[in-house]
């Protein structure tokens, strides 16, 4: 899929390995729908 956007934004983190799995379930299931329902996220 072609970026269409001018811009990329990018981030990282260092989670510790004990918090791991309520991290990305955190992130799955609330971070990213949440970031989905910005008006011209790419979806």
């Amino acid at each position: 899929m072609p970026i269409k956007a001018r811009y990329v934004l990018m981030a990282s983190m260092d989670v510790d390995p004990d918090k791991d799995a309520i991290f990305n379930e955190v992130y799955d299931q609330e971070h990213v729908p949440y970031l989905l329902e910005v008006p011209g996220s790419c979806r």
